[in-house]
C-alpha cells in the first residue's frame, strides 16, 4: 500500500463513493536537474496552488482527481504495481476484496510509555486497475458499503472500555457524513488525551477482517436466546457427542438402479457408483467428508449435490477457501444451463449493486420450460436396462464352468500380452459350454501333459515323421519300413526335379513342399484350361480396380451385337445412325387412329419407314415401333460402349475393336481372367502365373 498525503478525507470520499469518479496518483514533485550523459534534462518545479484558489471553500489541489503522495515516481509506480498484483491475487485464491482506502486514523497507545500506534477508522472498499501497462492505475470505488475499524471497535470495547461509534448503515453512500463521525470518534476517545485523531489521515492498504468475524460468530452472547449455537445439532455433534448417523439406505454392494429410477434422478454431470452413494446419503440428509486426491471427481459431485439440490426444491450454499473452486463447479452449471439458479457472492460480485443486477436479471428470466421429459426418460430406461443386462451377461459364468466371459476376456487379453505376433487359434470345441468345473482341470491337466510331449519332441510338423497315418511303430516294423524308403525317396526326388523343372519353365518359383507343389500344380492346370488370351493385357490393372465397369462394357456389347444380328435382314446399315425418334412418335400418336390413312403425315411416315428397311417393313404397328426402339436402343449402346473405349483398350488390346468386338470371345477370356485375379489375390494361385500367360 501507499501514504496520501495532503488531501481531505471528506474530499475524497465525495469523489470515489459518493460521484463513483476514479482517482489517480501523483508523485512527489522533483526538482533541479538531473545530468543524464551528455543530455542535461529540465525537470520543472510543481508549486503549491495559493490558498486563493478554492472551490466552496476547499483548495482545489484537493477537489481534483489526483491523490497527492510523498513518493517519487519510481516508488510511486512500483508501490502500486505491487499493491496491484497482491489484490488481484487475494481475489483469485480467496474471492475476497481486502483493499480499502482508510480516511481517518486513530493514534492511540497501549500504556503510558508505549510506542504510539495507528488504527484506521474508516474503510473504503476500492479497486486498483489501469487500461494497459502503460497507463496510470486508477483508483475506483468497488460498490461495496464503506465500514469502520471492527477489530479496532472491539478491542477498545474489551481492554479500556471504549465504546467508539458505528458507521451509520445508510443504504446510499451520498448520505455518510465522514466528517460526523471522525468527530463523534475524537468524543469518544477524549478520556484518554495522549490519544489523537488525525482527520485527514488517508492511507490505501490491506486490512482483513474475516478471522474477527469468524471470533464474533464464536460469541455465544450476541445469539437468541432461542438459537444458540451449542444447541445446533451439527455443532453439538462436532464439540461434545459426535455424529451418529443413520445406516445409509444403499448399502455398497447394492445394485443402484434398482433403488434409483431415472425420473428420481438430478444427475446432470457423470457419476460413478462411489459419487452417486455419496449424493444419496447427501439426499437422505446424512453430514458426511468426501475426500479424495485430485482428478477423482470432486468437483463434478459438488456440481450434481447442487442439482440434486435444486430437483428437491431446496437451496445450497456452496462454500470454498480458494475462488478457483466455486469458479469450476459454476463453469461446469453454466455448460448445462443451470447457471442462472447461481447467485455468486464473491469478489467483486458481492456489491449491492453487482448482487441487485443479478437478481432483477433472473426475475426477468420467467419460469424455466423443461419440455416434454417423459420420452427422454424411457429411453434412458431402456437403454440403462439394456447396459445392465449386458453388464450382469459378462459377468454371469456360463454352464457349470465356474467361468464368465468377463473372466475369459481377462485371460484372452494376458495371452495375447504374452504370444504378441502369435496367432492364436479358435478353438471350435461346442461342449466346452457344458463342461464343469472338474472337467475343465481335467483337460487343462492333458493340456500339461501334450506341452510336456511336445518339450520333448518339439514342433510336430518339423518332426520326421509328421504326416504319417501310422499311430504306432513296433519294431518287427522297421525291416518293411527300410524295404519301403528307398523307391519312396527315388520317387520324391523325381517328384521335386520335375516341379522345379516346371517352376523354372513358368518363371515361378520352386516349391517347398507337398502343398506348394500341389499349388503348382493347379497353377498349371489353370493355364490348361485357359481360353485364347492372345492379344489381351494381363497385367492391366483395370482387370482389379474396374471389374464392375468392364463388365458393363461387355454387357453393353453384348446388346448391341444382339440387336445388329436380329435386325440385320431388315434394316439398312444407315438406318442404325439416323434419329428416328419423331419418326417412332409420329408413328405412335397416329398409327393409332381409325382414319390414320386420311393423315398425309402417316402416310409420309410409312413412305419413310419403308425407306429405312431393304424390304417390306414389319408388318403391324407394334412391329414397327419395335424396330424403331431397337435402333433407339443400339445407338445409346454405341455411345456407352465408345465411352468406354479406354477401358476396353487397355483391357482387351488388340482384340478390341470398338462396336465390332468379339463379344462372345471377350466375355469368355473376361470371366476367366476374373477368376485368375480372384484366385491370386486370395493366395490360392502364385502371382507369377499373370506374367507367364501375359508372356
Amino acid at each position: 500500500g501507499l501514504e496520501v498525503v495532503d488531501e481531505v478525507s471528506a474530499e475524497v470520499y465525495r469523489q470515489l463513493a459518493a460521484e463513483g469518479k476514479a482517482m489517480s496518483f501523483l508523485p512527489v514533485p522533483e526538482q533541479g536537474t538531473a545530468d543524464q550523459g551528455s543530455t542535461e534534462v529540465i525537470v520543472e518545479t510543481l508549486g503549491q496552488p495559493s490558498e486563493e484558489e478554492t472551490v466552496n471553500g476547499v483548495a482545489v489541489r484537493h477537489t481534483d482527481s489526483r491523490l497527492q503522495t510523498a513518493l517519487s515516481s519510481q516508488e510511486l509506480q512500483s508501490r502500486l504495481l505491487s499493491t496491484y498484483h497482491m489484490s488481484n491475487t487475494f481475489i483469485q485464491e480467496q474471492g475476497v476484496n481486502t483493499l480499502f482506502l482508510a480516511l481517518g486514523m486513530l493514534s492511540w497507545r497501549e500504556g503510558d510509555g508505549d510506542e504510539p500506534r495507528q488504527a484506521p477508522l474508516v474503510l473504503v472498499p476500492v479497486a486498483l486497475d489501469r487500461t494497459n501497462v502503460r497507463a496510470r492505475f486508477q483508483l475506483r470505488h468497488t460498490g461495496d458499503d464503506p465500514g469502520d475499524n471492527l477489530s479496532l471497535r472491539e478491542r477498545l470495547r474489551s481492554e479500556f472500555g471504549v465504546v467508539l461509534p458505528q458507521l451509520a448503515d445508510q443504504d446510499d453512500p451520498e448520505e455518510l457524513n465522514v466528517v460526523s463521525y471522525l468527530d463523534a470518534v475524537v468524543d469518544a476517545v477524549k478520556e484518554y488525551p495522549e490519544w489523537s485523531v488525525n482527520l485527514d489521515s488517508i492511507v490505501l492498504g490491506f486490512f482483513s477482517f474475516s478471522k474477527f468475524l469468524m471470533y464474533r460468530d464464536l460469541d455465544t452472547e450476541i445469539w437468541p436466546d432461542s438459537a444458540k449455537p451449542e444447541e445446533h445439532s451439527i455443532i453439538g455433534a462436532l464439540l461434545n457427542e459426535g455424529f451418529r448417523e443413520p445406516v445409509p439406505s444403499i448399502r455398497d454392494e447394492e445394485h443402484l438402479d434398482q433403488y434409483l429410477p431415472p425420473s428420481q434422478v438430478h444427475h446432470v454431470v457423470d457419476a460413478d457408483s462411489s459419487q452417486t452413494l455419496a449424493l444419496v446419503d447427501v439426499n437422505d440428509g446424512r453430514n458426511l467428508v468426501v475426500q479424495g486426491p485430485p482428478g477423482t471427481g470432486k468437483s463434478q459431485t459438488i456440481t450434481n449435490m447442487i442439482a440434486e439440490a435444486l430437483g428437491h426444491g431446496r437451496t445450497v450454499l456452496f462454500v470454498s477457501e480458494k475462488m478457483a473452486a466455486l469458479e469450476v463447479v459454476k463453469r461446469r452449471l453454466d455448460s448445462i444451463g443451470l447457471g442462472d439458479v447461481c447467485l455468486e457472492l464473491h469478489s467483486h460480485k458481492s456489491t449491492k449493486k453487482t448482487v441487485l443486477n443479478e437478481l432483477e436479471r433472473t426475475l426477468e428470466l420467467g419460469r424455466p420450460r423443461s419440455g416434454q421429459i417423459e420420452s427422454d426418460l424411457d429411453t434412458l430406461t431402456t437403454l440403462r436396462d439394456r447396459l445392465n443386462f449386458y453388464c450382469e451377461a459378462v459377468n454371469t459364468t456360463v454352464g457349470e464352468t465356474g467361468i464368465s466371459p468377463y473372466l475369459a476376456y481377462g485371460e484372452l487379453a494376458l495371452l495375447r500380452q504374452r504370444t504378441e505376433g502369435v496367432r492364436i487359434p479358435k478353438l471350435d470345441l461346442p461342449s466346452m459350454k457344458t463342461w464343469s468345473a472338474s472337467d475343465f482341470r481335467n483337460r487343462q491337466e492333458t493340456v500339461k501333459e501334450l506341452q510336456a510331449r511336445l518339450a520333448t519332441v518339439g514342433v510336430p510338423q518339423d518332426h520326421p515323421f509328421w504326416g504319417t497315418r501310422h499311430r504306432v511303430m513296433m519294431p518287427t516294423d522297421l525291416e518293411s519300413l527300410r524295404t519301403a524308403l528307398p523307391p519312396a525317396l527315388a520317387s520324391l526326388e523325381s517328384v521335386i526335379n520335375a516341379a522345379e523343372g516346371l517352376a523354372e519353365s513358368m518363371g515361378l518359383s520352386a516349391p517347398s513342399g507337398v502343398s506348394e507343389a500341389n499349388g503348382l500344380c493347379q497353377a498349371v492346370s489353370r493355364v490348361l484350361e485357359a481360353p485364347d488370351l492372345t492379344g489381351l493385357n494381363l497385367r492391366a490393372a483395370e482387370w482389379r480396380t474396374h471389374q464392375e465397369e468392364l463388365e458393363s462394357l461387355l454387357k453393353a456389347g453384348a446388346q448391341f451385337s444382339s440387336l445388329r444380328t436380329q435386325y440385320q435382314d431388315i434394316l439398312k446399315p444407315k438406318s442404325w445412325s439416323l434419329d428416328l425418334v419423331e419418326l417412332r412418335a409420329l408413328l405412335n400418336r397416329k398409327g393409332r387412329r381409325m382414319w390414320r390413312l386420311l393423315s398425309s403425315d402417316y402416310r409420309q411416315a410409312k413412305v419413310r419407314l419403308a425407306g429405312l428397311c431393304q424390304g417390306s417393313p414389319p408388318s403391324g404397328l407394334t412391329a414397327q415401333l419395335q424396330t424403331l426402339d431397337s435402333v433407339a436402343q443400339a445407338q445409346k449402346l454405341s455411345e456407352s460402349i465408345s465411352a468406354s473405349a479406354a477401358l476396353g483398350q487397355s483391357a482387351f488390346g488388340s482384340k478390341w475393336q470398338n462396336e465390332g468386338s468379339d463379344w462372345v470371345s471377350l466375355s469368355t477370356c473376361s470371366d476367366w481372367i476374373f477368376r485368375l485375379w480372384e484366385d491370386v489375390d486370395l493366395g490360392n494361385l502364385p502371382k507369377g502365373i499373370v506374367d507367364f500367360l501375359a508372356e
